[in-house]
């Protein structure tokens, strides 16, 4: 074989395997395009989470304490009624 026949089979298969990891590039690209959507929807998720969690353990709170406060005029009020 010549060498220039060589050379043209080893450019010729050079350049489809060029296009070959070029589409897969494209492919890893447009994958990892729709993981990083998922996870910014994820995060927003979490944050909604999160932020609807503080306002719950508020609450939770505000409550507790006058449930506390309640009970204490109460036992108060108990208290006086057996003495």
């Amino acid at each position: 074989m010549k060498i220039e026949t060589l050379l043209e089979a080893k450019s010729e298969a050079d350049h489809l395997h060029d296009r070959a990891m070029l589409m897969a590039v494209d492919d890893i690209r447009s994958d990892v395009k729709a993981i990083r959507k998922d996870l910014d929807e994820d995060k927003a998720d979490l944050a909604g989470l999160k932020n609807r969690g503080a306002g719950i353990l508020v609450g939770v709170a505000i409550a507790a304490g006058g449930i506390g406060a309640g009970f204490g005029k109460f036992w108060q009020w108990l208290a006086g009624i057996a003495t």
